[in-house]
């Protein structure tokens, strides 16, 4: 059996009919992730062509008890999706829901090649921040790789990621940030635990402002729509995304970390 370093996987994150792969292509084999504290599969897929593609499958039925967050983690993976798509970051792969799926109703992603060895603790030696004791830092002065990363850590902050670890951030052959495993995210209260906590302070520019303005501004006006977000997650949870999102364009700064409770997921990786 070829480990996930050999796959390759055709089907590409920017390929606009790739949300359309997903929903109807024909599930084929199924391979288990070991590890997970829920039943993940790497799922070989058909589409119409023939063509094979490879997806992430979580099934509902394969969820873990958990006291604080209620069944069909699912709808917050595709939930995660649908707002870093809003945010125009892209930084979660595509994912969208299944109920035809082989272990029943879950979520499906598309799967992005990388190397499991490189995750955050890895790609941190990446970072470099410019120091300036007369000023700020902002946004802007930041490589290519640390925006991906601040933008990773600014959509944690706003969807409430519980569960950030730095096996949960990717990066494929291209250089670019994933950040994958998204289900505990969007509780109404405050659940925030990364391992991402390098921005604090950094300055954000008019790109990441008007991002946020825009997005805050469309869900505001899209409560009472059937817009796909506002109907993955409760109102509530809704309100608490938004009211994260002002937050930040109050601040226009990311928080430090915390000193008062545990702000790291366990374990770490």
């Amino acid at each position: 059996m070829a480990s996930i370093l050999d796959i390759t996987n055709s089907w590409n994150p920017t390929d606009p009919t790739v949300e359309e792969l997903l929903a109807e292509s024909t599930f084929g084999t199924l391979r288990q992730f070991t590890g997970a504290s829920n039943y993940v599969f790497l799922a070989s897929m058909v589409d119409q062509s023939g063509n094979e593609g490879f997806a992430v499958y979580k099934p509902v039925a394969g969820e873990q008890y958990l006291w604080d967050f209620e069944s069909g983690l699912h709808l917050r993976e595709v939930a995660a999706y649908e707002l870093s798509k809003l945010l125009g970051w892209n930084l979660i792969p595509p994912t969208v829901i299944r109920q035809d799926g082989p272990h029943g109703n879950g979520s499906l992603q598309l799967f992005i090649g990388h190397d499991p060895s490189k995750h955050f603790f890895t790609i941190e030696q990446n970072i470099n921040l410019p120091e300036n004791p007369d000023r700020a830092v902002k946004y802007s002065e930041l490589s290519s790789i640390e925006r991906s990363l601040m933008e990773l850590a600014v959509f944690d902050y706003i969807s409430n990621n519980a569960d950030r670890k730095a096996g949960h951030v990717l990066i494929d052959e291209k250089q670019r940030i994933w950040g994958i495993d998204n289900g505990l995210c969007f509780h109404r209260e405050n659940k925030l635990r990364t391992v991402i906590w390098n921005f604090a302070g950094i300055e954000f520019d008019s790109k990441l402002i008007v991002d946020l303005q825009r997005t805050l501004e469309f869900l505001s006006s899209s409560i009472d729509m059937n817009y796909e977000l506002c109907s993955l997650i409760s109102s509530s949870e809704l309100e608490s995304l938004l009211d994260r999102i002002q937050t930040l364009l109050t601040e226009r700064t990311l928080p430090a970390m915390p000193s008062e409770f545990r702000a790291f997921p366990w374990p770490l990786i």
